[in-house]
């Protein structure tokens, strides 16, 4: 093959070069960054490189996921659904256009998750796309409002029906001193599992999710 002329770019057929796919890229970006980690080694600007062993099963993955779809709303909006709605065909509609809409964000998220291969999840998908300057917006966004708004929402509704169950007999004063000292009570203590071990917070979820098919049935 001729040598190509100065200023003129070979396609990637001539050049034999096949497109790269996203988890190359991914996979690319982790060793540029890697690369950076040995890098400040040699430079002393650390001691040894950060990194996160993987504890998790595939069953404890299952747990988290299913956990994270099986949310706090199915145990609260369903009635408030059908009174808005006023009508059980549009109430069902809106659950499986819900669904649908579900769905499409999980494959979009199986096809993000080898390809950026990574520990930042949602922070790395943002950075490769946008930069670091929005990433880390988001980053933050998500750790003191999105975040913690609906962990507060998950506490409070676990109080609720928690309550429910042990002071069937309490007054609306006493039940709304009781559901926001459990919803705290509850926060520190997820808090603790999760900061524990890895292991112990993943066993936590599983049996949480256990729960919620239980309740489900």
């Amino acid at each position: 093959m001729d040598a190509p002329k100065p200023g003129v770019v070979m396609s990637a057929s001539d050049q034999g070069v096949s497109d790269i796919s996203s988890g190359e890229l991914g996979q690319a970006l982790l060793t540029e960054d890697e690369s950076s980690i040995h890098s400040s080694i040699e430079d002393g600007d650390c001691a040894t490189p950060s990194r996160l062993s993987r504890r998790l099963t595939r069953l404890d993955g299952l747990g988290i996921s299913v956990g994270i779809m099986i949310g706090s709303g199915i145990f609260t909006s369903p009635g408030l659904m059908l009174e808005e709605t006023g009508s059980v065909g549009l109430y069902l509609l809106a659950w499986v256009l819900a669904g649908i809409v579900a769905s499409v964000s999980g494959v979009v998220y199986c096809e993000l998750g080898p390809a950026f291969p990574g520990a930042g999840g949602d922070r790395d998908y943002i950075q490769a796309a946008f930069g670091e300057r929005i990433s880390f917006a988001y980053t933050w966004t998500m750790f003191f409002v999105v975040k913690s708004g609906a962990i507060g929402i998950l506490a409070v509704t676990f109080a609720r029906y928690f309550q429910a169950g042990i002071f069937p007999d309490s007054t609306q004063e006493d039940s709304s001193i009781t559901t926001k000292g459990l919803a705290m009570a509850t926060v520190v203590l997820a808090t603790a599992l999760n900061c524990a071990t890895v292991s112990v917070g993943a066993r936590a979820q599983n049996v949480l999710t256990a729960l919620k098919f239980v309740l489900l049935a």
